[in-house]
């Protein structure tokens, strides 16, 4: 039966329409029971990232736990290898001092007389009883610097001054050498406020090791002027073998030493420049070098020049 006021017609279409609708909305039903069902994918995968998240949490404040007693382990043993390096330096000095001055008694013909054979090698002996001197100096220093007791004397010094004196003591050892050693000093290079047996100690070592590394002929600068951070900074240059940026990057670390040597010479210790660097930073300067392969080398270091405020000793 057909509804009243309605055409066969308009019946067939309406049918149609609900049709459709009906059709539609099974398409919506279906599409909501897939999103339900990716959704439900999304909520595991996010629960198994959750839980994966929260274990590898766990794992890291357990590597964290064991990465800070290992650290607490290895300051341990670094305290306990610098005060064994300390005590026995401290022992080693005296008895050192002992045997150098009995060898230089005999040495001298004081305790009797002695052929020029036996004087040789007694200045060899006297040579290396310098050498493990300055080992213990070294080892002393380090020390004291590492645990944070080396006091600084600073008073306000000539800088001009003090360079001249140091080059001048060295002279001799360049023409042996035949290697020109040279300053080149601001006219107006201000003075600066620093242990002045620390600058000593630190430019000593600079030039020492120029002169290692510097073949006959060669030419060595020591250079001051004053800094624009309110510092003056102070340059030995050699125009020695040089060094690989490799080496130049390491060679602040202790007993660090590189094949940059001309030929046979004397070996260092490996703890002069991180002596001198620690020095450096106690004054609140900064010290670094560069150098090229058979273009030589330069290191620079910074004093300031005024009194620096107290942060510690």
């Amino acid at each position: 039966m057909i509804a009243r006021g309605k055409t066969r017609e308009q019946f067939i279409e309406e049918i149609k329409v609900l049709n459709t609708r009906i059709a539609q909305l099974k398409e919506s039903r279906a599409s909501v029971k897939k999103l339900k069902a990716e959704l439900k994918k999304v909520k595991d995968a996010l629960k198994t990232q959750t839980w994966g998240l929260k274990k590898t949490n766990e794992n890291i404040k357990l590597l964290y736990k064991e990465l800070e007693t290992k650290n607490r382990e290895l300051q341990r043993l670094d305290d306990l290898k610098s005060d064994f390096v300390a005590t026995v330096s401290h022992e080693l000095r005296t008895p050192l001092t002992i045997i150098q001055e009995g060898v230089a008694l005999i040495s001298d013909r004081i305790l009797g007389d002695v052929n020029e054979k036996q004087v040789s090698i007694l200045s060899q002996v006297l040579e290396n009883i310098a050498r493990l001197t300055r080992i213990i100096d070294g080892l002393l220093d380090i020390s004291k610097l590492e645990a944070g007791e080396m006091e600084l004397k600073r008073s306000s010094v000539d800088t001009a001054k003090f360079i001249k004196k140091i080059v001048e003591d060295f002279q001799s050892k360049a023409k042996e050498k035949k290697i020109v050693l040279e300053t080149s000093l601001s006219k107006k290079v201000s003075r600066i406020y620093a242990d002045s047996d620390k600058l000593i100690q630190i430019l000593t070592n600079l030039v020492s090791n120029s002169l290692k590394f510097t073949p006959v002929n060669g030419k060595i600068t020591v250079r001051a002027d004053d800094d624009a951070d309110g510092s003056v900074m102070i340059s030995v240059s050699d125009t020695g073998v040089g060094m690989s940026g490799g080496d130049v990057s390491k060679l602040f670390n202790k007993f660090q030493q590189f094949d940059r040597v001309h030929g046979p010479g004397e070996k260092g210790t490996g703890l002069g420049l991180s002596i001198s660097k620690k020095i450096v930073e106690l004054h609140g300067g900064r010290i670094w070098a560069e150098s090229k392969i058979k273009k030589g080398s330069t290191f620079c270091f910074t004093i300031p020049k005024r009194r620096m405020p107290k942060t510690g000793k």
